[in-house]
């Protein structure tokens, strides 16, 4: 069967043609005689409770599965979509040009893409088979799932579903690069110049941050919104080491740089510690509340040993994160939440915004009127309280040196 045919038997938009077009032939030549085993309703029965999703929604799930099975083109559209999440492209596919699939699954199509999130988590336990770290770890990032399962809701009236933009993210758990330990999640990875480059005294131990090359940072100290020339920057940094001095625009640990002022460190007073190239796991924090301090701290120290144990060939030089979480203005107006008591623990960095960063992962959904956005939660309303102020979002960076992890909550 090609793909038009596809499209036309189950009703899909046809603009989507050329993004699920990719690889289609090797999908059909080898798409098994026999039923997928993702479709089977004994594979459903085994993963689905890892996910800590709604236990109501497992036999919608299943009824989802039937109706592909049953149908050859259904049956083809799912094998390709496993194909595409687990062989060919992984965290690369591009699944947010995939179709809806309402025409033929009705208020269950998101479940089409849950499906195939849950497809992919046999590949997830081989990728820690194969690095010699216990599958347990494979099966600790199911409850993403979860999360985002709830995102989904938010967005669609409380329905059962996975949006298809989120797929992307379960592929990573397939590349044995991502793991989840407690609260977080935690990519294996060498950091670029978005992070800053961090120096610490000998003597002392202090530490301060400075900004890389080429930053673009408004009056404020924040780096400016990707929409925003670089012409209304008010200070481009620059970072130099001559061997002797390094100098740079430092960073203040709430988040701010601070253009107006030259840090100078002499080199046989400061080493550094971080920076482009060292690794340094990414801290992905999923959605699901509970993040107290405790928590946090408990998380990140079981990474640090983790790292040790089954990764020792890369010592971890920090801990960083780039996220809407750790946008200070949420500080400012949930000065007492569990996030603001970790942000307060850690050492904070501008990043580049879009201006609506986190939207998505509260609401579901990042258009329209936002004035029907519920407010239901005191992270929707603390949001939604920045944008009626006349501010934009924004994303921040964190840092944290291993060092630091016996001080947290000092």
């Amino acid at each position: 069967m090609n793909l038009t045919a596809v499209f036309a038997a189950l009703g899909l938009d046809t603009a989507c043609l050329p993004a699920v077009s990719a690889n289609w032939e090797r999908s059909v030549a080898s798409l098994p005689s026999a039923l997928p085993d993702f479709l089977e309703p004994g594979f459903l029965a085994a993963h689905y409770p890892l996910v800590q999703g709604p236990p109501a929604a497992f036999g919608p799930l299943c009824e989802v599965a039937a109706r592909l099975a049953a149908d050859p083109a259904g049956r083809l559209l799912a094998w390709h979509a496993h194909r595409t999440l687990c062989e060919y492209d992984r965290e690369k596919s591009r699944f947010r040009e995939w179709p809806d699939l309402d025409a033929f699954l009705g208020p269950d199509a998101g479940l089409f893409y849950l499906l195939i999130a849950l497809s992919g988590i046999p590949d997830w336990l081989r990728a820690c088979r194969d690095a010699g770290i216990p599958e347990q770890y494979g099966r600790d990032c199911a409850p993403w799932l979860g999360g985002a399962m709830g995102i989904y809701a938010g967005a669609n009236g409380g329905r059962y579903g996975l949006n298809r933009r989120q797929l992307y993210w379960t592929a990573w758990y397939m590349t044995g690069k991502l793991f989840r330990l407690g609260r977080f999640e935690y990519m294996s990875q060498e950091i670029g110049s978005a992070y800053p480059t961090v120096y610490r005294e000998r003597t002392s131990g202090r530490v301060v941050a400075l900004c890389n090359s080429g930053w673009l940072l408004d009056r404020e100290g924040f780096c400016l919104y990707a929409d925003q020339p670089p012409e209304e920057a008010h200070r481009v940094t620059e970072l130099a080491d001559d061997g002797t001095v390094v100098t740079g625009t430092p960073i203040a640990p709430w988040g701010q740089a601070l253009p107006e002022i030259t840090a100078r460190l002499p080199r046989r007073e400061w080493e550094r510690v971080l920076g482009p190239g060292d690794f340094a796991p990414g801290v992905h924090i999923p959605s699901g509340g509970g993040m107290t301090l405790l928590a946090a701290a408990d998380s990140l120290r079981r990474a640090e040993a983790f790292y040790r144990q089954y990764l020792p060939a890369q010592p971890v030089k920090a801990f960083v994160c780039a996220s809407w979480i750790f946008n200070t203005q949420l500080e400012e107006v949930l000065p007492e939440s569990n996030l603001s008591v970790f942000m307060r623990q850690l050492y904070l960095t501008p990043w580049r915004s879009s201006g609506r960063d986190g939207l998505f992962f509260i609401f579901g959904r990042e258009d329209g009127d936002r004035s029907q956005y519920p407010r239901d939660t005191s992270i929707r309303r603390a949001l939604l309280q920045i944008l009626d102020s006349g501010r934009r979002l924004r994303v921040g960076g964190m840092v944290l040196l291993p060092g630091h992890l016996p001080h947290l909550g000092e």
